[in-house]
């Protein structure tokens, strides 16, 4: 880099690139060291000084790194989005979880069987199928909804645990993306990490209404679903005890 034309600039870490503020360049965001693909993303992050300055930020007094400087700057929508979904989609199946019927059977496979294969799925394929470590209890074909051997059952218990550790694994996994990161593929994955996600919120709802369907038909009740409303407000909807519409 330049550094007569960079002289008196603001530099902000941003692994794996760098940000800085404050030359007389032609954007006032760069991404520095390298490549084209940087310099276009580069362009499509451009802001003002005078658009910076509306966060009441002293840039020059400070550094930010990774996914923070974007999220402080460009407010993270996206991803912002797509936590609060996941959110919502977690305290939906946890209803799901405490009023289905562990043993009946849809579709010749018992219902804790629909479930398990349910989270094995979105344990497996939510952040990255190709670097994925089985649970303990796992079998070879236990999360399969074509072979039932009636060898091994899970119990509720055990689902709702495998349930809250994958839920803990998601959020933290999430908190840790800003936007830019969900169009970028994961290690050794042929999918980016936004098509990922979306792959699962379609197989999880989808198989979410199916247990659901059985508990609707069988006991005449409907199982608790939050909607669009409560996007912003889930935590504040505590009382999972209160299961049913």
């Amino acid at each position: 880099m330049d550094s007569a034309r960079h002289k008196g600039c603001v530099h902000i870490g941003c692994l794996p690139r760098d940000i800085h503020f404050g030359c007389n360049c032609s954007r006032n965001i760069h991404f520095l060291g390298d490549t084209a693909q940087s310099k276009q993303k580069a362009q499509k992050k451009n802001q003002s000084h005078k658009e910076l300055q509306k966060y009441k930020v002293n840039i020059k007094s400070f550094v930010l790194s990774g996914p923070l400087i974007w999220r402080y700057f460009m407010n993270d929508v996206l991803i912002n989005t797509v936590i609060e979904h996941t959110n919502m989609m977690f305290y939906n199946f946890s209803i799901t979880l405490k009023t289905c019927d562990m043993d009946l059977i849809l579709c010749d496979m018992p219902i804790w069987k629909h479930v398990y294969h349910t989270l094995h799925s979105l344990d497996q394929w939510y952040i990255n199928p190709e670097v994925y470590t089985e649970p303990d209890f796992h079998e070879p074909n236990l999360n399969s909804l074509d072979v039932y051997d009636n060898k091994k059952v899970l119990s509720r218990e055990l689902l709702i645990d495998y349930f809250e550790t994958i839920k803990e694994k998601i959020m933290e996994y999430l908190n840790s993306l800003c936007d830019e990161d969900l169009y970028e593929k994961p290690d050794g994955c042929e999918y980016n990490r936004l098509s990922l996600i979306l792959g699962q919120f379609r197989h999880f709802h989808c198989h979410m209404g199916n247990i659901n369907a059985t508990t609707i038909y069988n006991t005449n009740k409907w199982p608790k679903v939050l909607g669009m409303y409560w996007l912003d407000k889930i935590d504040d909807c505590e009382d999972t005890n209160d299961l049913y519409e």
